[in-house]
């Protein structure tokens, strides 16, 4: 898939759309996740900042979801896994 399909697809509003979902779904995950998980106030701030701002967050995440090879013809559980994968590139913290 070259540039200018990943790019249409990160803009395509459908696409958008089911990022948003699959986000505000992980969104829920890591809020429960446990205190000692590493990363974990940085990652419930992004959850946080998600949940307020569904939209704003997905269309920054379809640019990374897009690049990845996998992404077309995606289910849901594939979106759900991608959005789980670049969750922490997101979430600001350092390695």
């Amino acid at each position: 898939m070259g540039y200018d399909t990943q790019y249409a697809n990160a803009q395509n509003q459908d696409f958008v759309g089911r990022v948003c979902i699959a986000a505000l779904k992980y969104a829920m995950v890591v809020r429960s996740e446990l205190l000692t998980t590493p990363e974990h106030k940085s990652r419930v701030r992004l959850a946080r900042n998600i949940a307020n701002d569904p939209v704003t967050m997905a269309q920054k995440m379809a640019y990374i979801i897009s690049s990845d090879p996998s992404v077309v013809g995606a289910s849901d559980e594939t979106l759900n896994t991608l959005v789980a994968s670049v969750w922490d590139t997101f979430s600001g913290e350092e390695d």
